[in-house]
């Protein structure tokens, strides 16, 4: 079988449009595996000088991509080398059913190589492509660990009365309490305003008390919203910004990445209303799922921190499916 290998290093366009192919058959890959979401992930492991490489590989057959890996090398705080996705995201590996022995063998020797460069490769794959005879092979050559994170997700299929339905009881009043209370504004590829978007920059560092990341990484973030990877839903009042929530997006599915809330938008709940629009936004942009927690936090014996299991808790209420995501590491 004849096949093409692309990479980031040589052929960007070729890889991100061919890993796009793969994400429109398999609508539950996450979007953080997207150019736009990727340069963001670059800077931001740079910003915290754990950046060291990365490094890609995709195999195409008759313009259909069959394998893939994705990962960014970063350096671990006890000086080991890790393939991951930076911080505590894994990286990706697809590998598709239709694959043939050849390809597979030359996919595995390139990730023994990478075995051999570095000390571990943490990886995830989505639940649409099940275990099949390549994912096999794999852990057949490696010595491997695993872990399952749950993570909670919002199906756009449902209609919008049914999606208010499952939402939390007491989260309905409060919702539409913040509509009427405040001004909400939408900042997409549309609706695009920077004055906007630097507000909520300077609104995080008052709220976080400190620089958390670089000023490039909040210029990514813009660009991407720019160009159709992200939106915001900001809440106004007397043209001040009370609170704003981001979410990231591909052209199939979006994640809710970070709230942003100062003391009066928390008193007020203001928080729900903007999540709700974000709900309704996505389900008009024709988006398949949209995801609100990507490892949930559970009353857990060995998990002690009480805020992350209160942000799962708040998360939970506007309703979804609890589905596993599997972590791998060789």
């Amino acid at each position: 079988m004849i096949f093409k290998n692309y990479t980031l290093n040589n052929t960007d366009n070729e890889f991100w449009e061919n890993l796009d192919k793969f994400r429109i058959k398999h609508i539950d890959i996450s979007p953080f595996y997207t150019e736009s979401y990727f340069s963001y992930q670059v800077e931001y492991c740079k910003s915290r000088n754990s950046y060291i490489s990365h490094e890609s590989s995709i195999f195409v057959h008759n313009d259909k991509p069959l394998c893939a890996y994705l990962f960014l090398v970063n350096k671990n705080e006890d000086g080991t080398f890790e393939c991951n996705y930076g911080s505590e995201i894994p990286g990706l590996i697809f590998i598709e059913d239709e694959i043939d022995k050849k390809i597979l063998s030359e996919f595995i020797k390139q990730l023994s190589s990478l075995k051999q460069s570095f000390t571990n490769l943490k990886f995830t794959f989505p639940l649409s492509n099940k275990l099949n005879k390549g994912y096999e092979e794999i852990i057949k050559n490696f010595k491997f660990t695993h872990k399952t994170n749950w993570a909670r997700a919002i199906s756009l299929e449902k209609g919008e009365n049914q999606l208010w339905v499952e939402l939390r009881k007491s989260y309905k009043s409060v919702i539409n309490k913040g509509i009427r209370e405040q001004k909400i504004l939408l900042v997409d590829h549309i609706n695009f305003n920077k004055n906007i978007l630097k507000e909520m920059q300077e609104l995080h560092y008052k709220v976080s008390g400190r620089i958390t990341r670089s000023n490039k990484t909040w210029e990514l973030q813009f660009d991407s919203i720019k160009k159709d990877f992200g939106f915001v839903f900001c809440s106004l009042n007397n043209k001040n910004l009370l609170a704003a929530v981001y979410f990231i997006k591909s052209s199939i599915n979006a994640y809710y990445s970070v709230g942003i809330f100062t003391k009066e938008a928390k008193e007020k709940n203001y928080g729900h209303c903007l999540i709700w629009k974000a709900i309704q936004y996505c389900k008009l942009r024709g988006l398949k799922i949209c995801e609100l927690d990507m490892s949930i936090n559970f009353n857990l014996e060995d998990n002690k921190d009480e805020k992350l299991r209160t942000i799962s808790y708040f998360k939970s209420g506007f309703g979804g499916d609890i589905y596993p995501k599997y972590e791998i590491s060789i």
